[in-house]
């Protein structure tokens, strides 16, 4: 059994065990099955069964390579039996949750309390600790105000604790509760790093599904990115959980208003913002790739509907001709069949410009924009201001004889707050009689 025992000044500790008991009796009872089969591949091979006439005993050497390795295996388990022992009477606390926690290798919260009153929280986490998506280890944990205990697989997790600046957190901690917290943010380092990965490859798909060509190949590969942020939501849904299972565990404490707590806090709200903000661009992203397959699938529909319409008139005319009837006007003329064929051309060319006329085949217009709509009325709006304006000036000037001085001076302001004026979009401009 690997253990380490770190203690902290502000009176808690922290104990890390590695590969203990219950996980070193299945590591050796593999080593051991890998044993027996190399032994057993080294025997000589079985004859077949045209060459046997009898029933072969097993060889001196074959059983007592079994037996060797059957002995070796139960010798590990009663060591291993004696460590967990061990354990148990020196943290008579644990015991239980030694008992469950080799079982569990999914995750799994309890919130309790010990016999002197004391919250108590315990379980299960699933965690990355590379770039690998498949490299998911279960830590187990069990956190008092006072103790917190965890057993590794390996000591990556542990390493990177122990380094800056997770290190110089730890030594701030003031609880097990809170030391949890900074194991949890060191953590989600993993599955931020992951995220920024994924953001990489999130954009590099928005700049290729612009292009038409392999449209379904790009829709593939915006499935295979869901299915990426779906294993980080896996990750990140259950140390969520976690962190609320701390607030309920140690309400009573300070723990709420610790800067580890804290931190955690806010860590996880900026990574679901972005898990968000991935499934909502992906989510468009797939509608917009669904929308133009739609309209591609539309657009080769109504060109097959186009051809068909083209060709119903050749398919009447060979209809027709080709019945197996000999009293059909104008058979046996040789101008019958061009003629046939210049009427069919005819029909057919008719129906083309019906088609054309009624934008369905061709390029059709595009319908202009809101924008487009907004610009020609301010521009029509304008020219009525402006040729309303040229008329005012036009009538002033007729009767500038007839005004004094102070009032063409006082008309020049006038005049000058009317051009600032905008007309109104809904008045009609009525014809103006002249005087």
């Amino acid at each position: 059994m690997n253990e380490r025992t770190f203690r902290f000044p502000a009176g808690w500790e922290w104990l890390q065990l590695r590969q203990p008991f219950a996980e070193d009796l299945h590591q050796q009872s593999t080593d051991a099955r890998d044993d027996v089969q190399s032994q057993l591949e080294r025997l000589p091979s079985v004859p077949s069964r045209v060459k046997r006439t009898t029933i072969d005993k097993p060889s001196e050497g074959a059983a007592s390579t079994t037996d060797l390795a059957h002995k070796r295996e139960q010798l590990r388990h009663e060591q291993a039996q004696e460590r967990l022992l061990a354990m148990k009477q020196r943290m008579p606390e644990c015991s239980a949750w030694l008992d469950d926690c080799f079982e569990r290798s999914a995750n799994h919260i309890v919130v309790h309390r010990l016999e002197t009153g004391d919250p108590l929280l315990y379980g299960t986490l699933l965690v990355q600790l590379s770039d690998d998506n498949k490299d998911m280890q279960p830590l187990r944990y069990w956190v008092t105000a006072n103790q917190l205990i965890t057993i590794h697989e390996d000591w990556r997790l542990s390493i990177r604790a122990q380094q800056p600046p997770w290190n110089i957190q730890l030594e701030q901690c003031k609880s097990g509760g809170e030391a949890l917290a900074t194991l949890m943010s060191v953590v989600l380092d993993q599955l931020h790093h992951g995220l920024d990965s994924f953001e990489k490859k999130l954009i590099e798909q928005e700049q290729t599904l612009r292009s038409r060509d392999q449209q379904i190949e790009r829709m593939n590969l915006l499935f295979d990115c869901r299915y990426d942020l779906l294993h980080w939501q896996r990750l990140f849904v259950p140390v969520n959980e976690l962190h609320n299972a701390l607030k309920e565990a140690f309400a009573a404490g300070t723990l709420i208003t610790s800067e580890s707590y804290t931190r955690l806090q806010h860590k996880l709200e900026r990574i679901d913002t972005l898990i968000q903000t991935y499934v909502r661009e992906l989510d468009t992203l797939i509608a917009m790739g669904e929308a133009a397959s739609t309209q591609r699938g539309n657009d080769t529909l109504k060109v097959l509907a186009n051809v068909i319409l083209l060709l119903i008139p050749t398919i009447v005319v060979g209809a027709l001709w080709g019945m197996n009837i000999r009293s059909l006007p104008y058979m046996n003329e040789r101008w019958s069949f061009p003629a046939i064929c210049v009427v069919d051309l005819i029909i057919t060319t008719i129906i083309w410009l019906l088609l054309w006329r009624a934008h369905w085949v061709g390029h059709s217009p595009s319908p202009p924009s809101p924008a487009a709509d907004a610009g020609s009325k301010l521009t029509e709006n304008s020219l009525d201001s402006t040729d309303g304006l040229s008329r005012s000036r036009s009538r002033s000037r007729r009767h500038s004889g007839k005004k004094s001085s102070k009032e063409l001076e006082t008309d020049r302001p006038a005049a000058s707050l009317t051009m600032m004026k905008l007309p109104d979009p809904n008045a009609i401009d009525k014809p103006r009689s002249r005087q």
